[in-house]
């Protein structure tokens, strides 16, 4: 399996500078073709009537045809396959941050209050400093409730809601495609749809449960229904939209400081274009005030170090420690010690070709988060929407130029189409800006990502518009064939890209790379055998259990998931190493005891310590190698990984 793993990655990596290459030269071709320069963009209507997208239309209106339906309904299932497909095994094992906030679920779904023994929190601390998300955790919670305690119940609320984006975003595309002069804008977003259901980064997102699971689902919610609300100018869809960005504040640390950014962008381009009243806004700064009541009082308690308040129905807790050094940069970073410029230039190759920095969990080297060949595309995708929003406040003032003479004319202002292009922007622009004060992970600036990917789909939309304009009657010949086929290109090396990425992704070299230093495959299963064993020694009340840390980060965090350990043993047993640290991290809890004693040889040579050990293979190999010391114990291995030792007799 190495040596095709080595192979498969040698191949992706020629085949993303060949393409890359490529893509670039047919962006130069794209933007200094005489159609961009041409009002629109290009002959947006004529592309549109070609043949390809009549197939997937209903004439002279802008639905699906019965093949678009079964086109949308053949996509959606790709996606649900790609985010279901061995969930529970893809990746194989469980992070510390999954445990963690599928045991804060756990202990409030039936116990009612979290791992600190506090009722229903406004916002869980979970790791005494946060990260986690109270969405996330309050839906999981209800998953438990429903379907019972799993590790696929867990993922699967977060690749539940993965599922749900696709057709969301088939309906934000669509909705910021949409033009009054007719232009057909479902096929587009069919290819939003698309492209979103085979993009690396939204697959690797929703296989696993992290704090900013939820985003791209309740992010997109938030601007497709603000998109709505400027194109019908409605004061109801305004107030939903507010409600709905304000939900994002409950879904990742980021947000709140992007949603702010976002919405007040928002208010000026809108207010600029005459689409949004003052009255519309004092509305929508109440309902997000409103929404948001609750944070406002945790952050009130945290920041002015008032007293917790703890009642029987609800909770608003202290951080117990901070972790904001570990995440934005400083004053001093960013201007005196000259990372601001180091911070844009990361930046930029995040959201282009990529850095290669070992964090699997949220990328698979080769691929990045849109295949590595994809950013010219991107750009072309800029540049398109980027006119689009041009010529549409070009032509709203020469509407008011030629009324301004007539008295009963009424103000004329852009296109809600132009306002969607703007409300894009701003989403993107602000999760940008967020991002060059924080030290660049993907899973700090993840909110960038939908927008993103909304320029993306304007780039393969625009090739795909100009292959089918020069192979229109106008632009015939072999100079048209020729660029039919040329514009053509991304889109058949974006189908191989894919293809290389499903063969590497589930055909096994994603869990090679990660499932045993991230995931720590086999581990929680050996903790439940552990418990199980413990229970069965005769000195069961005082005999421990003894666990590796070895290569495991915060392992018990993944025992007390695994075991179900009651909340109220949890607070009582709990110890951490250092109250002070970024992040809680405990070496007791329970009968778990993380770090093997000192003396281990000592007590497994002498064949009486009622103890359990849970041990690596290497440690299984260092301590039992003695001749005869293996024979006095049971040994119990999982997924072949992490040996659990105690004294024969007990059965497993």
């Amino acid at each position: 399996m190495g040596g095709h793993s080595v192979s498969s990655m040698r191949i992706i990596d020629y085949y993303n500078i060949v393409v890359s290459i490529l893509t670039v030269g047919i962006a130069l071709f794209f933007l200094g073709k005489k159609v961009v320069r041409q009002k629109g963009g290009y002959p947006e209507q004529a592309a549109a009537d070609c043949r390809p997208a009549r197939l997937f239309m209903q004439k002279e209106k802008d639905r699906l045809s019965a093949l678009g339906v079964v086109c949308f309904f053949l996509v959606f299932a790709l996606g649900c396959f790609l985010r279901f497909y061995h969930l529970t095994t893809l990746p194989d094992g469980l992070n510390q941050d999954e445990a963690s906030i599928g045991y804060e679920a756990f202990s409030l779904a039936f116990y009612g209050v979290d791992r600190y023994g506090n009722p229903f929190p406004v916002y869980p601390i979970t790791w005494g400093s946060g990260g986690g998300s109270p969405l996330l955790i309050y839906l999981t919670a209800l998953s438990f409730k429903l379907f019972g305690v799993s590790v696929f119940v867990l993922r699967g609320t977060v690749a539940f809601f993965g599922c749900l984006t696709l057709p969301l975003f088939y309906l934000l595309v669509k909705e910021a495609k949409s033009s009054p002069t007719g232009l057909q804008s479902s096929p587009v977003g069919l290819l939003g749809m698309l492209l979103l259901a085979i993009a690396p980064w939204h697959i690797l997102l929703t296989r696993w449960t992290l704090d900013y699971g939820l985003i791209p689902f309740t992010f997109g919610l938030a601007i497709l229904v603000l998109m709505k609300a400027a194109r019908r100018q409605s004061t109801g869809l305004y107030a939903l939209a507010s409600a709905l960005a304000a939900l994002n504040m409950y879904s990742y640390g980021s947000a709140n400081i992007v949603i702010p950014v976002f919405l007040l962008l928002c208010v000026f381009f809108l207010m600029r274009d005459g689409i949004l009243s003052i009255r519309q806004l004092f509305l929508c700064i109440l309902m997000f005030l409103l929404v948001c009541a609750p944070l406002f009082l945790f952050y009130l308690v945290n920041v002015c170090r008032l007293p917790e308040i703890i009642t029987p129905f609800f909770s608003v807790e202290r951080f117990r420690s901070d972790h904001t050094a570990s995440v934005f940069l400083s004053f001093s970073d960013l201007i005196l010690r000259g990372e601001g410029i180091k911070n844009s230039k990361e930046l930029l190759l995040y959201l282009s070709v990529g850095v290669e920095n070992g964090e699997y969990y949220t990328y698979m080297p080769g691929y990045w988060t849109f295949y590595v060949f994809t950013f010219p595309v991107t750009l072309i995708g800029f540049v398109v929407s980027f006119k689009r929003v041009r010529e549409g406040r070009r032509e709203a003032l020469f509407e008011v130029q030629n009324k301004a003479a007539n008295a009963h004319s009424a103000s004329c202002s852009p296109s809600g189409a132009v306002a969607a292009e703007e409300i894009v922007f701003a989403a993107f622009l602000a999760s940008f800006l967020f991002g060059l004060t924080v030290r660049i992970s993907i899973n700090h600036i993840i909110m960038v990502y939908l927008p993103l990917l909304y320029y993306t789909v304007c780039g393969y939309d625009a090739c795909m518009r100009a292959a089918a304009h020069s192979r229109s009657e106008k632009a015939g010949g072999r100079r048209g064939k020729f660029d039919r086929q040329i514009f053509l290109f991304p889109v058949l090396t974006l189908w191989v890209g894919f293809l290389f990425f499903a063969r590497d992704y589930y055909g096994g070299r994603y869990n090679a790379l990660c499932a045993d230093s991230i995931f720590f495959r086999g581990y929680g299963e050996a903790c439940v055998y552990a418990e199980e064993a413990v229970k069965k020694e005769a000195d069961s009340s005082s005999a421990l259990i003894y666990s590796t840390n070895t290569n495991l980060i915060s392992p018990f965090m993944i025992a007390v998931f695994y075991t179900q350990m009651p909340p109220a043993t949890y607070v009582k047993t709990v110890h951490y190493k250092d109250l002070h640290s970024e992040f809680l991290v405990a070496d007791a809890v329970g009968k778990f005891r993380f770090g093997l004693p000192e003396d281990i040889k000592e007590r497994l040579r002498s064949g009486a310590d009622p103890n359990v050990y849970l041990l690596n293979r290497q440690e299984e190999q260092e301590f039992l190698e003695e001749q005869g010391i293996a024979d006095r114990y049971e040994i119990h291995w999982s997924r072949d990984r992490y040996a659990v030792v105690a004294r024969k007799g007990g059965e497993f």
